[in-house]
């Protein structure tokens, strides 16, 4: 195919894909392994976590699902477009955890509405200036706290993303 044409080929083929494929297979979809409370999140989990390392291709990191989380009123744009906050379960406002989320700058008007959101993620040791906190690094932000969940089989789960 000549060099000139390509623009017009993906274009088109793109076009194309658009018109056949049905909403279901446009969706993104990221499996979850687990659904946890931020409660759970603490320095024996992260010890359970070590123990499963080391973390590849065949041995992904387990992904979380925690729902209903609030952002402590710290949530700022680092980076070219990363959204860094401190997560609270509205329950225990007094319990923080720390959270990353590269590239999704775009969620920061839900994060700072004041409003419940759930959270997909794994977790990590983050080394800071000599300290070592958990931390969440966050794949994908949701509104609310219901219908999250599109297929659920034995051990694992699948959530649609936008």
């Amino acid at each position: 195919m000549p060099l000139e044409n390509v623009e017009a080929f993906r274009t088109r083929f793109e076009a194309v894909v658009r018109e056949r494929l049905g909403e279901e297979q446009r969706t993104r979809e990221e499996e979850v392994d687990v659904e946890i409370p931020l409660s759970d999140i603490d320095g024996r989990l992260m010890k359970v976590l070590q123990h499963m390392a080391p973390y590849g291709p065949g041995n992904m990191r387990p992904v979380f699902l925690t729902r209903g989380v609030k952002d402590k009123g710290r949530a700022r744009i680092v980076g070219d477009s990363h959204l860094k906050m401190n997560l609270i379960d509205p329950a225990h406002p007094q319990r923080e955890i720390d959270a990353i989320a590269f590239r999704q700058a775009e969620h920061m008007e839900l994060v700072r509405s004041g409003g419940p959101f759930s959270v997909i993620y794994t977790l990590e040791d983050n080394l800071w200036n000599g300290r070592t906190t958990i931390q969440m690094n966050i794949k994908d932000i949701k509104p609310g706290s219901d219908g999250l969940l599109v297929n659920e089989g034995e051990g694992h789960h699948t959530v649609a993303l936008a």
